[in-house]
């Protein structure tokens, strides 16, 4: 009996080109915040692993995530995906922490950079790091290289569900990375996110001036311990 071709599911080759992202207006209110007070805003939550890092010295990006999930040993859908990204796309990819083929080279990075992509994140490695922080755009993986190459085959898929670095990402969401760590803000929640980060940027700036004004533990501990029941002294 032969497969019904009408009714053949396309989960592993698929790619979405239309997504929705947040506004530049919205995207501009990160200007300034860091990763660690994004996370803030956000009860401590959605920071990847800590092992995804810059590649090299200061890089930083922020903008929407196009989604990619390849299989290991294979990134064709990393190409798919910046066929369809615009510029300022944070390319994510998912490689289910395969650490043995590198996702992502020099010659992608070119490729990225001539279509103006803003970055790309990955729980996976990469290879000609030398070259990856030449070409200048600003990528993040594990700390860990491989000088093995992907195929180009798949089986993969573009702006779906994914999870990088022990955090969901869906397309749109906006991408907050620099030499702290990636952190994912979810894209509805966007605006209120960033608004409540630039508060707390506000807040230590403060406390540096108390710390560096005469005051390096704030009376606010000494409040926290005496409401424990702690003894002082």
């Amino acid at each position: 009996m032969g497969r019904d071709m009408a009714h053949e599911s396309d989960v592993g080759f698929r790619v979405v080109r239309e997504i929705e992202r947040p506004s530049r207006d919205v995207l501009a209110l990160f200007d300034g915040v860091e990763s660690t007070q994004v996370s803030d805003a956000m009860h401590r939550f959605l920071g990847m692993d800590g092992d995804i890092k810059p590649v090299g010295e200061g890089m930083r990006v922020v903008g929407p995530a196009v989604t990619v999930r390849a299989r290991a040993g294979d990134n064709l859908m990393v190409y798919a995906a910046l066929d369809v990204a615009e510029p300022g796309d944070v390319i994510v990819i998912e490689t289910r922490r395969h650490l043995v083929t590198a996702v992502w080279g020099d010659l992608v990075s070119m490729a990225a950079r001539e279509l103006g992509i803003g970055g790309m994140v990955t729980d996976g490695v990469i290879r000609d790091r030398a070259g990856v922080i030449d070409v200048g755009v600003p990528v993040f993986a594990t700390g860990d290289d491989a000088p093995q190459g992907a195929y180009k085959d798949g089986p993969g898929e573009v702006n779906t569900p994914i999870a990088c670095g022990g955090v969901p990402v869906l397309p749109g969401d906006v991408i907050v990375a620099d030499a702290n760590g990636v952190v994912v803000v979810p894209r509805a929640d966007a605006e209120a996110v960033a608004r409540s980060a630039q508060a707390i940027l506000a807040n230590e700036e403060t406390r540096v001036a108390s710390i560096t004004g005469g005051t390096p533990v704030a009376e606010s501990v000494r409040e926290a311990l005496r409401e424990k029941g702690c003894r002082l002294g």
